[in-house]
Formats: structure tokens, C-alpha cells, sequence
């Protein structure tokens, strides 16, 4: 009341002023103050007719607003429910379809399976009527391909598919070997090779066109080994394992020089002889000295140009041939360890064949030799008591 008041006070000291001559002002002041009475009457009294109005508007308006929402809410329930139902046909539709899929994928593999053994019976018909024609350069090249199929198909889960591969390769395989071989052989022959016996000192220059072609047939053979999942090393004993197969052209030039082997040193041969182990030995290093120059001459050189640098001819003839001596050695240690004199002869010339071939041929130390088949247990304890009871018996 005390702020009204003053407000009043001030307003009337706004209007009227200090001047004493102003106070004339004060009956316009008056009107001013009538005039904003009436309209705020005027003002209240249409306040209180239209706000009924005005709220009962709203109401109704609120009222719509809650119809349209339940309204919605309905459509919105209705509509969620249709998208359910949809969502369920499409399910069975897209189950259906997926049924459809997995049959097409499984005839397209089917369809590739079929197309993939027509591919491979393709490749042997046209490797048949290469051999059937005598063209050995086709018949290599198509047996190439087949070999690589077979390696392509390793990592593969198609295990009949492997074994049907597998199962052609080598049916080819020993049939074009056998074509082969027999080709090889004659040119053997020709070269008079081995050069062992009457070959020998026989002055032999072989001529161009058969030196050339033993090398393609060289390169043929090479071509012709089996991948090494395939490729079985068949030995005579456990000791042999550590002889990895020789390439197929090594393999049928050691042949003629294993049935001379064979021959002399089995049996009841009298160059068979348990107090001559040297005879063997030498034999061997006698026919690595003689042919080890003329393979590294004209086979590296086949192996080289068809990208088999990697395999050392000259190593592989020589471990070829020093197989047969520790074949022969193994058989003989079973026999002659329980004669004292004649097991200390044999290790003594066994001893001496590894070092000749190490020091002089220079055999590589990788690959394996005749010392390892001495340090076989029970030949070794053999070989320690022999020495022990030497040198005990020097000694007294």
C-alpha cells in the first residue's frame, strides 16, 4: 500500500511538475487517469465473457486431439500387426527360396564336379592317341597338365575326385614310362653305356643326333616323376630311408650297373667273398670315378634347361651307387659280426670307402653314407668292444 502510494506521489510530481502554473495540467491529468479507468473496466468485463469460451475451445480441442491419438494408436496397431504378418510370409518365402539356392548350388557343383572329370577323361584321350601316334613331346606336355591338376587338388575335400585323379596319373605313368624306359635303354645301348667291361677302352664317339636324343629323353623322363605325395620310397631296410628316391633317368642308368652288382656280389659268386670287402667297395668307387664326369657332362645339363637345376645329377648317380654298397654292407654286417677278424676287415674297409668318397670324390657330408649303418646300436657295441679287446690285447 506504502508503494502504491508512492508511485501515485511520483507519478503526480511527473505530471504536475514543481511549477505552481502547471497545476492547471491537473485536470487533463484527471481525464488521462478517467480514460485508463474505462479501458481496463472495458478490458475486465470482456475477460470474464470470453474466457469460458476460450477454455471450453481448448477442451473440445484436447478432446479431438485424444480421439485422433487413439485413433492412430489403433492404426498403428492394426499396421504393426500387417508388417508381422508380411514379415512371416516372407520368411517362409525367403526359407523357400534359400531351398531353391542351395539346390542350384548344389547341381552348379555337381555341374563343375562332372565338367572337371570330363576335363581329366579329355586329357587322357588325347594323351592315348599321343602314344598311340608315337609323339612323346605331345604326350609329356598332356601328362604334364595331368600332373598338375593332381597337385592343384591336394588342399581340395573332394577326396574321390583326389583318388580318381591320382589312380589316372599313374596308370599313365606307367605306361609312358614304360615307353620311355625301353627308348632309353636302346640309346643306352648305343652310347655303350655303362662303360664298365668290353666297354671300357672301346674308342666311342657318339653321334650328334644321339647324344640329342638322349638328352630329350632325359628331359621326358625328368617330366615324368610323379608329385612327391605320390612318389613311395621302397627300401630293404630302415637304414635305407635316408636315400631319397633318385629322378627316373638316374634311375635306369644305375640299373644295368645294379644287375652287374647283383651278379658279382650275391650268391655263390667267386668274387662273393666275406674276406673281401674291398671287392665290392671298389667296384663301386671304380664305376663312380668312370661315369660321375660324363653324367654331370650330359644329364645336368637336360635337368638344367627344364628348370630342375636344383637336383645335382652327379650327387644323386653317386648316392644311387653307394646304396648298393650299404645294401650290401648292411646284409654282410648280420653275418660276419660274430667273427671277430672278419667284422674288424669289413669296418676297416667301410671306414676307408667313406673316406674316399668324402676326401677324393667329394660326396657331399648331407647325404648318407656307410659309416651311419656302423653306428647302428648293436653294430656299434660290437665295434667299441672290438676295439677295447685290440688295445687291451696290444697292451699285454
Amino acid at each position: 500500500m506504502i508503494d502504491a502510494k508512492k508511485t501515485i506521489i511520483q507519478k503526480f510530481n511527473t505530471e504536475l511538475g514543481s511549477d505552481l502554473k502547471g497545476l492547471n495540467k491537473i485536470y487533463e491529468f484527471h481525464q488521462s487517469l478517467n480514460e485508463q479507468k474505462s479501458k481496463i473496466e472495458e478490458s475486465l468485463s470482456m475477460a470474464s465473457t470470453e474466457a469460458p469460451s476460450k477454455v471450453k475451445a481448448v477442451i473440445e480441442s484436447v478432446e479431438q486431439i485424444s480421439i485422433e491419438f487413439q485413433q492412430l494408436e489403433k492404426s498403428s496397431s492394426e499396421f504393426r500387426s500387417d508388417i508381422q504378418e508380411t514379415m512371416q510370409e516372407n520368411d517362409k518365402s525367403l526359407q523357400e527360396m534359400q531351398k531353391i539356392i542351395d539346390v542350384i548350388s548344389y547341381l552348379d557343383k555337381s555341374l563343375s564336379y562332372l565338367n572337371f572329370i570330363k576335363y581329366v577323361e579329355d586329357i587322357s584321350d588325347e594323351i592315348q592317341v599321343s602314344l598311340t601316334n608315337g609323339n612323346d613331346e605331345s604326350t609329356i606336355s598332356l601328362y604334364v597338365d595331368l600332373t598338375n591338376i593332381s597337385c592343384q587338388l591336394r588342399p581340395s575335400t573332394c577326396h574321390y575326385l583326389q583318388n580318381y585323379v591320382k589312380e589316372t596319373l599313374h596308370f599313365w605313368h606307367n605306361l609312358i614310362k614304360d615307353k620311355l624306359s625301353k627308348e632309353y635303354n636302346d640309346i643306352l645301348k648305343t652310347l655303350k653305356w655303362p662303360f664298365c667291361g668290353s666297354n671300357t677302352n672301346t674308342l666311342h664317339t657318339p653321334m650328334p643326333e644321339t647324344l640329342t636324343k638322349f638328352k630329350i629323353l632325359t628331359e621326358y623322363l625328368l617330366h615324368l616323376q610323379l608329385p612327391e605325395e605320390s612318389a613311395k620310397c621302397v627300401v630293404t631296410s630302415v637304414l635305407l630311408t635316408d636315400f631319397t628316391p633318385v629322378s627316373l633317368p638316374i634311375s635306369l642308368l644305375i640299373r644295368p650297373l645294379r644287375q652287374r652288382f647283383i651278379y658279382h656280389f650275391t650268391g655263390s659268386k667267386l668274387t662273393n667273398r666275406q674276406d673281401k670287402p674291398e671287392w665290392f667297395f671298389t667296384q663301386i668307387l671304380t664305376w663312380i670315378k668312370d661315369h660321375v664326369q660324363w653324367v654331370q657332362k650330359n644329364v645336368q645339363p637336360a635337368a638344367n634347361s627344364i628348370g630342375f637345376d636344383h637336383v645335382d645329377m652327379k650327387v644323386e648317380f653317386m648316392r644311387a651307387l653307394i646304396q648298393l654298397a650299404v645294401e650290401k654292407l648292411h646284409s654282410e654286417l648280420s653275418i660276419v659280426q660274430y667273427d671277430d677278424a672278419l667284422f674288424a676287415h669289413l669296418v676297416d674297409e667301410a671306414l676307408g670307402f667313406e673316406r674316399e668318397l668324402r676326401e677324393t670324390l667329394f660326396y657331399p657330408s648331407t647325404q648318407p653314407a656307410t659309416v651311419f649303418v656302423l653306428t647302428q646300436a648293436h653294430i656299434f657295441v660290437k665295434w667299441i668292444n672290438m676295439e677295447k679287446k685290440c688295445k687291451l690285447t696290444k697292451y699285454f
